[in-house]
């Protein structure tokens, strides 16, 4: 039998029905394929192969071969356009670099990469580094292409900057001793034996941050005082010797968790104060700010451009990337 002389094997429509969840439970042994083609397979920058090999015997078996060629149509068969697509994305990136001019050492950086990493699973060694070397380099490629073209805007410039520097380039450290409602609820029902109304709730609620204020004006320490906060980050950080420094604070504040009122009582603060009781839709909150520094968004703004710029390539750059290639080499996929 000549594995040439096979029935046509176009795909059933169970398969076509499933082909994105076959596509993604697949796509790691198709990657292993296309890392141990030759790099010939694909030709010179998009370029057709120099000589048809397509009757090359790549498998025997009593009474079987399997030519290459015969593969190739089982592979449309079996996969259609899925993979072919990506092929040509690979040498579109190839080749939209070279005519860029950018990514030149992309190759040799990828290799590097590749031998610094351990081998792929079953895999042996020197498959396993072309492998890594092509997503590397595949990687590397679209990063480059994509950063080559971002121009952020002032609004995303501005998101940025709030992100870096906090919002409007007021980027504060503080902790807070917090008195929970829903904390405060539970404590009263327990000692109670019975459901507590929201009025008790909130004025003992109230009633408890009064008495840490008190604490705090008659010469506690606020660290001290941080024992008795219902925040539940700040009450499991106490318990690690490794984080307890780390209790109280709010990471990354951009006044805008906890509510308004708690963010006017923060721009109120100078550094090394502490605020009277702050109401909030959690409960009450007494604030420390342990440091406040500006930034002017003149000042840093060159280098939000770089930073956007250099950030990693999205999901939707990439797909975006892809299909402006297409349509400038005008792609049209014919594969019958």
């Amino acid at each position: 039998m000549n594995a040439d002389n096979l029935p046509n094997l176009e795909p059933s429509p169970i398969r076509v029905n499933r082909a994105h969840e076959f596509r993604r439970r697949c796509s790691a042994w198709v990657a292993v394929l296309v890392a141990v083609v030759p790099a010939a397979a694909f030709g010179q920058a998009g370029t057709a192969r120099p000589k048809d090999d397509s009757t090359k015997v790549i498998a025997r078996g009593k009474g079987l071969t399997v030519s290459l060629g015969a593969y190739q149509r089982y592979l449309v068969a079996r996969f259609g356009t899925v993979f072919v697509s990506d092929m040509i994305y690979e040498l579109l990136l190839e080749r939209e670099c070279a005519r860029l001019g950018l990514a030149k050492h992309a190759r040799e950086r990828a290799a590097k990469l590749a031998a610094e990493e351990p081998a792929v699973p079953g895999l042996p060694v020197a498959q396993s580094r072309r492998l890594r070397a092509r997503n590397h380099l595949h990687r590397l490629r679209v990063a480059a292409l994509v950063q080559k073209f971002r121009d952020p805007n002032e609004k995303q410039l501005r998101h940025e900057f709030d992100v870096q520097f906090g919002v409007d380039g007021r980027r504060v450290v503080i902790r807070q001793i917090q008195v929970s409602l829903i904390a405060t609820r539970r404590q009263l029902e327990r000692a109670r034996k019975r459901p507590a109304s929201d009025t008790e709730v909130a004025t003992k609620a109230k009633q408890r941050i009064d008495a840490l204020r008190a604490e705090l004006d008659a010469g506690a320490s606020f660290t001290k005082l941080l024992a008795k906060s219902d925040d539940p980050t700040t009450r499991t950080l106490l318990q690690s010797p490794r984080f307890r420094d780390q209790a109280g604070f709010v990471p990354n504040y951009n006044y805008q968790r906890f509510g308004v009122a708690f963010a006017e009582a923060v721009r109120k603060l100078a550094p090394g104060e502490v605020s009277q009781p702050v109401r909030s839709s959690y409960g009450w909150h007494i604030i420390e700010l342990v440091s406040r520094k500006t930034t002017k968004f003149e000042d840093v703004r060159e280098q939000l451009v770089h930073r956007y710029r250099d950030a990693p390539v999205r999901i939707d750059e990439d797909k975006n990337l892809r299909e402006r290639l297409f349509r400038r080499y005008e792609v049209e996929l014919d594969v019958r």
